[in-house]
């Protein structure tokens, strides 16, 4: 069964972008061919998320991760503080037939994974502006982990076709690549994030799973042709589902993907 791309759940998320065609990366250039060896991918690797312990500065209060690059430049990719808000749990989001198969931890563990991913890789991943495709077997070899066993190797094949299991084409940018990201260095691209959780599922017909979406609301830097720093508002939901049991070594794990973006408005 299909699980990335999938609309699980009763969760009415299209696979395509509805903003305009500017925001997507070329379908297929550049990309590995999925059966490539992560291995050997990575070894030829052109971009990195660079080796750095956790840090606690934060820029516009959104707290920073460390430093990543890809091929048009550096930045500081983002993350979530340990108190954020989106880790509050509200039992009145939690919807389905097989709530109680959970306890209120571990739904809460739940939307923590959930939320993290969501912020560091989903949105502000290396692989986010690169108008090459990007480093696909580096940031695979990196999170592959966070996924299960059974969805491993379709997700490679998955993310290597540059489908939305993370966001890839720059926001506004064109085909000559004349707008793109803002890179310095020494600041984030997410300027501000506003993302809520809107629905946390939990239903007997996808065992020992829960499906956990989030309402995206975030502006990341643009730069224009003239080289000038210019806010991009994104909107959308970034749907996860998560599954928990012996299998997965009895952590939560990324078991399917799905996401609908609204639209993006250049303020």
């Amino acid at each position: 069964m299909e699980k990335f791309n999938n609309a699980r759940r009763g969760v009415a998320l299209a696979a395509a972008l509805l903003a305009t065609a500017s925001c997507a990366a070329p379908a297929s250039e550049g990309a590995p061919a999925p059966e490539a060896s992560v291995a050997a991918t990575a070894a030829a690797a052109e971009t990195r998320v660079e080796t750095a312990p956790a840090v606690t500065t934060e820029i516009n209060g959104i707290p920073i991760k460390g430093p990543a690059q890809n091929v048009n430049g550096k930045y500081l990719q983002t993350t979530l503080k340990a108190d954020d808000p989106i880790f509050n749990l509200d039992m009145n989001l939690v919807t389905g037939d097989n709530v109680a198969a959970f306890t209120e931890d571990e739904l809460k563990e739940a939307v923590r994974v959930a939320s993290i991913f969501t912020a560091e890789e989903g949105i502000d991943s290396f692989l986010n502006g690169s108008n090459d495709n990007g480093d696909v077997g580096g940031w695979w070899a990196m999170n592959r982990d966070k996924f299960t066993s059974t969805l491993q190797e379709q997700g490679y094949q998955y993310l290597a076709a540059n489908n939305s299991l993370v966001v890839r084409g720059a926001w506004d940018r064109d085909n000559a690549g004349n707008r793109q990201y803002w890179y310095d260095g020494n600041s984030t691209r997410i300027q501000i994030r506003e993302n809520k959780i809107s629905k946390i599922e939990v239903f007997s017909q996808w065992p020992n799973s829960v499906g956990v979406t989030t309402d995206l609301n975030y502006i990341i830097w643009g730069k224009n042709e003239a080289g000038e720093k210019y806010p991009i508002n994104v909107k959308g939901h970034y749907y996860l589902n998560l599954k928990k049991d012996a299998t997965t070594g009895g952590q939560w794990l990324i078991d399917g993907q799905n996401s609908e973006y609204t639209g993006y408005k250049k303020n």
